[in-house]
């Protein structure tokens, strides 16, 4: 995926995001659910934006027994919020640094709905595109579509579509870039 290795040598976060699933799916493969929770309680660190995919991470831990893990997702929000509120005193300073700016206007504008799905073949290169498309294509019609890759990969994408679309939170301009936390789920498909 060519735009992931061209992006990577900048300090962005959307590759410690990405880094982040692949150790989730790691300890998920293995049985580690422990270190599959830490991993994926760090992804709202490095995309706060990704936070709503952990409701998947919570379903596998469920399913699998460890709904006790499942806590380990809120500590590092939680630390963060601390660290706001020590520094600023606004005891919701993560909430308010975030949700709370959705009546800011974004000061990039909006992108269309479509401006992810039009992009993304140069996201991913047209090679891997070509191959990726039809994985998904074949889960589709085989019915054969896993929890983990492909659902939060469909929901990450459309999260990140509505995002650039109509939210104005994060000020998101629709950066090509957003959209490397799912390469590695993309990879899978």
């Amino acid at each position: 995926q060519p735009f992931f290795f061209g992006v990577s040598r900048n300090l962005e976060t959307e590759q410690l995001a990405a880094t982040l699933i692949t150790l989730g799916l790691f300890f998920k493969v293995r049985n580690n659910f422990l270190a599959f929770a830490i991993a994926g309680s760090l992804i709202p660190l490095a995309r706060l934006e990704l936070s709503p995919l952990l409701i998947i991470w919570a379903y596998i831990l469920w399913k699998n027994n460890y709904s006790k893990y499942i806590l380990i997702f809120f500590v590092p929000p939680l630390l963060w919020n601390l660290a706001g509120f020590l520094f600023s005193g606004d005891f919701l300073w993560l909430l308010n640094q975030t949700i709370g700016t959705e009546n800011v206007e974004n000061r990039y504008g909006h992108q269309t709905f479509g401006n992810y799905f039009q992009k993304y073949i140069y996201v991913i290169g047209p090679f891997a595109f070509f191959f990726f498309f039809t994985g998904l294509a074949e889960k589709i019609v085989k019915r054969k579509i896993d929890l983990f890759t492909d659902v939060q990969f469909m929901s990450g994408f459309i999260l990140y579509a509505v995002i650039a679309w109509k939210m104005n939170m994060g000020n998101s301009a629709g950066f090509l870039r957003n959209l490397l936390p799912l390469s590695p789920l993309a990879a899978l498909i």
